[in-house]
Protein backbone atom coordinates (compact mmCIF):
# COMPACT_ATOMS: atom_id res chain seq x y z
CA UNK A 1 0.00 0.00 0.00
CA UNK A 2 1.30 3.30 -1.09
CA UNK A 3 1.13 5.96 2.05
CA UNK A 4 2.29 9.49 2.70
CA UNK A 5 2.37 10.23 6.26
CA UNK A 6 2.52 14.44 6.94
CA UNK A 7 5.20 15.48 9.07
CA UNK A 8 2.74 15.53 11.98
CA UNK A 9 3.13 12.26 12.78
CA UNK A 10 5.50 10.57 14.62
CA UNK A 11 8.81 8.77 13.14
CA UNK A 12 7.89 5.67 14.74
CA UNK A 13 4.53 4.90 13.37
CA UNK A 14 7.02 6.07 9.85
CA UNK A 15 9.20 3.40 11.17
CA UNK A 16 6.38 0.78 11.83
CA UNK A 17 4.80 1.01 8.30
CA UNK A 18 7.78 0.29 6.45
CA UNK A 19 8.96 -2.52 8.42
CA UNK A 20 5.58 -3.92 7.92
CA UNK A 21 6.04 -3.54 4.06
CA UNK A 22 4.24 -0.28 2.98
CA UNK A 23 5.62 2.21 0.66
CA UNK A 24 5.93 5.23 2.68
CA UNK A 25 6.66 8.74 2.03
CA UNK A 26 6.73 11.24 4.97
CA UNK A 27 6.60 14.88 4.58
CA UNK A 28 8.89 15.21 7.45
CA UNK A 29 11.93 13.52 5.42
CA UNK A 30 10.80 14.91 1.67
CA UNK A 31 10.43 18.46 3.07
CA UNK A 32 8.99 19.69 6.35
CA UNK A 33 6.75 22.56 5.70
CA UNK A 34 5.55 22.25 2.41
CA UNK A 35 1.54 23.22 2.15
CA UNK A 36 -1.09 21.06 3.00
CA UNK A 37 -2.11 21.81 -0.62
CA UNK A 38 1.37 20.52 -1.86
CA UNK A 39 1.21 17.47 0.33
CA UNK A 40 -2.29 16.66 -0.87
CA UNK A 41 -1.20 17.24 -4.62
CA UNK A 42 1.30 14.44 -3.76
CA UNK A 43 -0.71 12.16 -2.03
CA UNK A 44 -3.04 12.03 -5.54
CA UNK A 45 0.55 11.82 -8.05
CA UNK A 46 1.35 8.93 -6.01
CA UNK A 47 -2.27 7.41 -5.46
CA UNK A 48 -0.99 7.27 -1.86
CA UNK A 49 -3.49 7.43 1.55
CA UNK A 50 -3.02 10.25 3.14
CA UNK A 51 -2.06 9.80 7.25
CA UNK A 52 -2.17 12.69 9.23
CA UNK A 53 -2.53 13.94 12.80
CA UNK A 54 -3.94 16.77 14.75
CA UNK A 55 -4.61 16.86 18.30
Amino acid sequence: MNLLVDESVDKQVVDHLRYEGHSVWSVAELGPGISDDAVLDLANKEDALLITYNS
